[in-house]
């Protein structure tokens, strides 16, 4: 009976029947709340994959996931080596800054690992062809993003929502590489064209302006976002390829601000001081439809 319901919950993620979907999956929610154990212990990867397609829908909705990250998950190690972009290290003065950004900056270094295990994988062709490895690789990262508080334009309206709007821009910005990971991968991303209507709602509102390590932070986003609508994710190696330099360069952006200089420019703004003419001029950022970015 689970795996019946498992079966018709992937038929509808597949003809993008959400409605039917939500019936589906809170069936296979009910029937896992009834066993002590969820479904953990029972074979054919039943718990990986009903949390596989609870992510696949929720992805799409942007809604948090019902189930938990199945108990017996593997996770696949990380060899860093000399592939590390070592985005946890180099952000760890943001945190300083921004305490707000924790959360965003654990994403970041979930997708900093996924960027390593792609870059030393992208040339085995046994690498595309093992959904059940693709699951793995991509779930944990796509399950810590969806639980991430989002950013609310009605509600998040005092000083700290110029670092919310950014976090929601790097959230959203994060799941949509995943996206075309999973189409890479041959996994369902019916998610991507809503995650990108999403972004560009969100780069739309309007508020106080954004300058500094978050207005770079901001520009990678919208660079990334628009530059994977026109990459050919059919070609798998060119795709990835264009995936770990997307990484890379995130990671030399966060970097750039470590340096003295830039440190004491954030201090001064975080405490009320007047920016620099250069600073000032970051101010302005591009617009894309339908508005410009500020918060």
């Amino acid at each position: 009976m689970d795996s019946d319901f498992a079966d018709t919950a992937s038929e509808q993620t597949n003809i993008n029947d959400w409605k039917r979907w939500r019936v589906h999956m809170k069936g296979l929610k009910t029937m896992s709340d009834l066993r002590p154990d969820g479904f953990h212990g029972l074979g054919n990867h039943t718990a990986l994959m009903a949390w596989w397609l609870d992510l696949v829908g929720c992805s799409v909705l942007d809604q948090v996931p019902q189930f938990e990250m199945p108990q017996d998950l593997v996770l696949l190690d990380v060899d860093h080596g000399s592939k590390s972009f070592d985005i946890r290290q180099q952000a760890s003065h943001m945190i300083d800054m921004y305490p707000e950004m924790l959360g965003i900056m654990r994403g970041l270094h979930m997708m900093e690992g996924i960027a390593t295990i792609v870059a030393q994988n992208s040339e085995q062709t046994e690498f595309w062809r093992d959904e059940v490895r693709g699951i793995e690789l991509i779930g944990p990262a796509t399950h810590f993003l969806l639980t991430t508080p989002r950013f609310q334009s009605s509600i998040d309206e005092d000083e700290s929502s110029v670092t919310l709007l950014v976090q929601e821009l790097l959230r959203l910005t994060c799941l949509l590489l995943l996206s075309g990971l999973k189409r890479c991968l041959s996994l369902n991303a019916s998610d991507c064209e809503a995650i990108q209507q999403r972004f560009w709602k969100i780069w739309g509102v309007k508020g106080q302006p954004i300058a500094g390590v978050l207005q770079d932070l901001a520009l990678w986003t919208a660079e990334t976002t628009t530059m994977a609508e026109s990459i050919e994710v059919a070609q798998s190696a060119h795709w990835c390829n264009w995936f770990v330099v997307r990484m890379q360069s995130l990671s030399l952006t966060i970097r750039r601000y470590k340096t003295p200089d830039y440190l004491s420019l954030l201090d001064s703004t975080a405490h009320g001081s007047a920016p620099s003419d250069s600073a000032a001029n970051a101010d302005i950022l591009p617009s894309h439809p339908p508005g410009s970015l500020t918060a």
